[in-house]
């Protein structure tokens, strides 16, 4: 069995719960490994909380008294990692199986695997009903769905990699602020020849963002996907393959984007009003929120 690293980056989240399942079940397993939590700008108390777990669970904790931001959160957190298999969860996960350690092992000759996610119906509250929504229908799929494409919209919450994979693909720190460095790291080891495999190892997301924070995220997303292609720091086709932009795209070459842009004009605070308020948000309406917001910021430009 390869050496073990349990990577958890960490903004104001007290990990206690996931790290003593975790290393619960590494130790049934008896596996060497050690988990090590990276504070990204944490506030002091949550800092405080988390240290209590250095010594009880075999814990190296890193503290960056400023936030770098995700993607050199993880690279940091790579560094740090001993040779052998990483295991990477965001701070906000709760272990679904008792045998999540024990199903990884069996995916060891694999130089990167996904675990997926899993949303549960207790979670719904009228109040997060979009993000639910969106994570119950789009982002809960089953491993033959998701290894149709297995590198396109990759998700970082839950996934092993071999550490040895990122002496040849980082995840790229000129982002530095939410949305799409996920998506490009998955890219960036396709190019490579590194193929993802889906499996069903979920992790619940405990945390579910309330509407307004959640389109916020979504706007800062867009907004980073405008700074993508505006500094060239990736090729043409990652562009091409986000579902927006394609769109977009198609519908700049049929001279219609006026027409989204016009409905946007007429309908984008109703639009708004039914995604925050809803308690069954229509994804059709959401997509066109996107679509609209994308469009909006792209002519500013012009």
């Amino acid at each position: 069995m390869q050496f073990l690293n349990i990577c958890i980056p960490c903004f104001n989240h007290n990990v206690s719960k996931l790290v003593e399942e975790l290393y619960t079940q590494c130790i049934n397993e008896n596996i060497e490994f050690q988990i090590i939590i990276f504070e990204d700008g944490s506030y002091a108390e949550s800092v405080k909380k988390n240290s209590l777990l250095i010594e009880k669970f075999n814990v190296k904790h890193i503290v960056s008294e400023k936030n770098v931001g995700r993607s050199a959160a993880r690279n940091r957190l790579a560094k740090e990692a001993k040779k052998g298999k990483i295991i990477f969860l965001d701070a906000d996960s709760r272990i679904y199986h008792s045998d999540f350690i024990k199903t990884y092992k069996q995916y060891l000759e694999h130089k990167i695997v996904s675990g997926g996610r899993k949303y549960l119906p207790e979670q719904y509250q009228k109040t997060n009903a979009l993000r639910y929504k969106y994570g119950l229908l789009k982002e809960t799929k089953t491993p033959k769905e998701r290894n149709k494409y297995p590198n396109t919209g990759f998700a970082t919450n839950n996934f092993m990699i071999d550490s040895e994979v990122f002496e040849i693909v980082q995840f790229n720190e000129s982002l530095k602020n939410y949305g799409h460095e996920d998506s490009l790291f998955g890219y960036e080891l396709l190019k490579n020849g590194i193929k993802i495999l889906h499996i069903d190892n979920p992790v619940v997301d405990e945390d579910i963002e309330e509407n307004s924070i959640f389109l916020h995220k979504t706007e800062e997303g867009i907004k980073n996907l405008i700074l993508i292609e505006k500094s060239q720091i990736t090729d043409k086709e990652f562009i091409n393959e986000i579902k927006i932009t394609k769109i977009a795209k198609r519908l700049k070459k049929l001279k219609l984007i006026f027409v989204i842009r016009f409905f946007n004009s007429i309908f984008k605070n109703k639009i708004k009003r039914h995604l925050l308020n809803s308690s069954n948000p229509n994804l059709f309406l959401f997509d066109f929120y996107k679509l609209s917001y994308y469009c909006t910021l792209k002519n500013k430009e012009q």
